[in-house]
């Protein structure tokens, strides 16, 4: 056999196939994005073990809870635009003034909804009794949700402009990490790290602005129609996201209630390794082929979604193979993270593995409903799952503490796994094998 011309053949379709400009222009996207998630993960990575012994695990713990809290508004703030405005402007990239009426109509109804999130996060603290003890953390903090309110990722997501993403989050991170050693030392500095959290993200998010105009984007005043329109548009997704919020963001902040601040930062640390697993590198993978592959579906439905099932398989054979490992290695990886060997950590991480493993076997097909448009049955498999999951998450964690709350979060992702699965086989029906 000649191996040798049989390489050379295979070498030379594999240079083909990646010189083609869209596989080159996702290639270089997931290269991006990969590489600014690990600089994302990695420079908490180093500086959580730093603020865990400068903190301690109870000021982590408590400010934890209160970026659980804040980031359950970023998800009002942020409506559904970032599954319903990267579709238009991916469908549409090439019409700059379309996409610029867009942006605008956005901007304006998030600049709307972030003064409306803010009303309401001050109503809440000051007629809840243990948010008004820590005003002052909670209100530093709401500036991480008007930085990432501000920051037009759904646009640069949806134009596939991932270097220029992967750029200012870098650049937003490695601030906040230099920041983070030359300020934080002692548990009372507490404030002070939140108010480093927030304009850090303010700062990236206004640069966002203005990247966006030196990209082209001009602010069009949208009529009332077109604002009525983004809205009716986002609705749906909007009422998906913020469930998978309330059975997500909101754990450490409802664990607050049911535990002490050092047992919640315990559970912090789990929670964050947990975070890292699940988002690099599959979370980088699908934020860059995902505008690319609603833009092929628009135009060729079955090849959209035989790429989405190859993209699944691979998704699946990796998490079979990598997180056996993670759980394996779940001492030494709490250690790395918090710098001590906390029982609770190791076992809430291995638990929420369980979780992370079926949300990450589950994304491709949860974003296959998305570009397809089937909006209605992305909102109902997360709104289903949503009400399951908190309602579990409420019991058990009031019963079972941080094991009751890592259960009920892995049963979650399960439940949607399958009610994914479910609506899958009725939606879609099978591919012709051409």
């Amino acid at each position: 056999m000649d191996f040798r011309g049989d390489w050379d053949d295979y070498s030379s379709k594999f240079r083909r196939f990646t010189a083609r400009p869209g596989v080159r222009l996702l290639l270089e996207n997931f290269a991006s994005l990969s590489a600014v998630q690990l600089l994302s993960y990695l420079l908490p990575l180093v500086a959580t073990p730093y603020l865990t012994r400068a903190l301690g695990a109870e000021r982590f713990g408590l400010t934890a809870s209160a970026i659980s809290f804040a980031g359950l508004f970023a998800y009002l703030t942020n409506y559904g635009f970032g599954t319903t405005a990267t579709r238009q402007i991916s469908v549409h990239r090439n019409n700059l003034r379309y996409i610029s009426e867009i942006s605008s109509a956005i901007l304006i109804i998030k600049g709307a909804l972030l003064l409306f999130s803010f009303c309401l996060f001050l109503f809440i603290i000051a007629f809840a009794p243990n948010l008004r003890l820590e005003a002052g953390l909670y209100l530093l903090i709401f500036g991480v949700t008007a930085g990432d309110t501000l920051y037009p990722q759904w646009l640069f997501q949806g134009l596939e402009k991932m270097k220029l993403i992967s750029v200012l989050n870098a650049i937003g991170k490695a601030i906040t990490f230099l920041l983070i050693i030359l300020l934080i030392s002692q548990p009372k500095d507490y404030l002070l790290y939140a108010a480093t959290l927030s304009s850090s993200q303010i700062a990236v998010g206004l640069i966002g602005i203005w990247a966006a105009w030196r990209t082209g984007i001009r602010f069009i005043a949208p009529d009332w129609n077109a604002i009525t329109a983004q809205i009716h548009e986002g609705w749906l997704p909007f009422l998906s996201t913020l469930s998978i919020g309330f059975y997500t963001q909101s754990r450490l902040f409802i664990f607050s209630f049911f535990s002490t601040n050092t047992l919640l930062g315990y559970y912090a640390f789990a929670d964050k390794a947990a975070g890292i697993a699940q988002v690099f590198p599959i979370s980088a993978l699908i934020t860059a082929v995902l505008p690319r592959l609603t833009f092929m579906y628009s135009q060729n439905p079955e090849r959209a979604r035989k790429l989405f099932g190859q993209l699944y398989r691979i998704t699946f054979l990796y998490l079979i193979v990598v997180f056996p490992i993670l759980a394996l290695f779940a001492n030494e990886i709490i250690y790395l993270l918090s710098g001590h060997n906390y029982p609770e950590s190791v076992i809430s991480f291995r638990i929420l593995l369980v979780g992370v493993f079926f949300a990450l076997a589950n994304a491709f097909r949860v974003y296959l409903l998305v570009a397809a448009g089937r909006f209605r049955t992305f909102t109902f498999v997360h709104a289903i799952g949503s009400v399951a999951g908190f309602s579990m998450m409420m019991i058990l964690t009031y019963h079972l503490s941080y094991l009751g709350m890592a259960i009920s979060a892995a049963f979650t992702e399960a439940f949607i796994f399958a009610l994914t699965s479910w609506k899958m086989r009725t939606e879609f029906p099978p591919l012709s094998n051409k």
